[in-house]
């Protein structure tokens, strides 16, 4: 991740102006996924019709798995690499999978939890704690599996009630809610609102190593920690989803996941 953040950096500083940015196609596959993730050795873990499949770094697939006795996964996270969380809006359940894609645990029905109606989830940076968003109510849960009850975040709920949460994720322990309308709220883990990133109608966005990237107009921009913006060369225009991981970039078009190493 250092070596990532050394050649944002210098990109940032020496590059950005004239625009010349080196890329290497390193990966691609052909795939609409439903939902999809990229976990912390590189391995992207996807779900299309009732299969969810694991790649290796290369895109070589390692394992499969069938969902049919899942719902409909809308949701994958893969942030940590020995256990998969996936998500059935529809089922209102939350599963875990193990390194070959296996349920691990006894799944998490929300509806016995007391939450409505469930349409984010998200693992902590810690693995036993991951973030439920109840849409009915405006609340924030946190469930921990070495807590007998989950809890909720009592801080947010003035917040959310005016938000529309289209993503819910967290980073670098912050807890970031972006509303595609009016931008990317930052708070710590305990609900207090930090920051706030007036980034409106992005198609897609991340955050890493302090800065938030997003593609809107059909650019790469990076919000640096600074407060200043910059544009970034990148290969493609138009992205639907993208993750960071290492010194790779990893994008969602509307056929394909492509892998992109950015060159020394």
């Amino acid at each position: 991740m250092k070596l990532l953040l050394s050649i944002i950096a210098l990109t940032s500083l020496f590059f950005i102006e004239e625009g010349k940015l080196s890329w290497t196609k390193v990966a691609e596959l052909e795939v609409q996924p439903t939902a999809w993730s990229v976990d912390p050795l590189g391995n992207v873990v996807y779900t299309q019709g009732d299969v969810i499949y694991k790649l290796d770094t290369s895109f070589n697939v390692q394992f499969q798995q069938s969902t049919k006795g899942l719902g409909e996964i809308t949701e994958v996270d893969a942030s940590h690499a020995q256990k998969t969380m996936v998500f059935s809006e529809d089922q209102q359940q939350i599963f875990f999978l193990d390194n070959t894609l296996t349920l691990a645990d006894a799944s998490i029905d929300l509806n016995q939890e007391n939450i409505a109606y469930a349409t984010h989830v998200s693992y902590s940076n810690q693995p036993t704690r991951y973030w439920v968003y109840d849409l009915d109510n405006f609340k924030l849960w946190l469930f921990d599996d070495l807590m007998p009850k989950p809890t909720v975040i009592e801080n947010l709920s003035g917040v959310l009630n005016g938000l529309t949460v289209d993503a819910l994720f967290e980073s670098e322990n912050k807890l970031f809610i972006w509303d595609k309308a009016k931008g990317v709220y930052q708070f710590d883990v305990y609900g207090s609102l930090i920051k706030t990133y007036k980034i409106e109608n992005a198609d897609a966005l991340t955050y890493w190593n302090g800065s938030i990237f997003y593609f809107k107009d059909e650019k790469l921009m990076e919000w640096t920690k600074l407060g200043t913006q910059k544009q970034l060369e990148f290969p493609l225009k138009k992205v639907k989803q993208f993750t960071i991981e290492e010194q790779d970039f990893y994008v969602q078009t509307d056929t394909k996941i492509i892998k992109y190493s950015l060159n020394k």
